[in-house]
């Protein structure tokens, strides 16, 4: 069986694609002060819930690191699967299932992801959280 051309992976928003720089050195827009203030505030989230989540790993420490990750892996697919029919990417998700080498890509990548996952949540549960927090 011959492998195929990978599947090509499409942007999510065509927004997302850098804009060139402004030519003159006026202050910028209110459109770009705001997207500075919501990118802010998505940071600042994103470390708020970065630094919180030790604690709730912590509070299931009596069930197993490797549990804890099969319920994370199971309910994110539960979850994406709807977003991935609404947004209409089926037939790339598909396409990706049948190209062998775009698809032992991924699955090589995520057993790393799952590995590293499991380390940091077996760490936080096991009283390594300095540790895990230091890298």
């Amino acid at each position: 069986m011959a492998l195929s051309e990978p599947v090509p992976i499409k942007p999510v928003s065509s927004k997302l694609a850098a804009s060139p720089a402004p030519e003159s050195s006026a202050p910028a827009g209110a459109a770009e002060r705001r997207a500075a203030i919501i990118g802010a505030l998505s940071a600042g989230g994103a470390f708020l819930i970065w630094g919180l989540s030790p604690a709730y790993w912590k509070t299931l420490k009596a069930v197993p690191a490797f549990e804890i990750l099969m319920h994370r892996i199971v309910w994110s697919f539960i979850f994406l699967m709807p977003i991935l029919l609404l947004r209409g990417g089926w037939k790339d998700f598909t396409g990706v299932l049948r190209n062998r080498r775009t698809l032992s890509i991924l699955l090589l990548t995520t057993v790393i992801v799952a590995g590293n996952w499991f380390t940091f949540i077996w760490a936080i549960n096991s009283d390594h959280i300095l540790q895990t927090s230091l890298g």
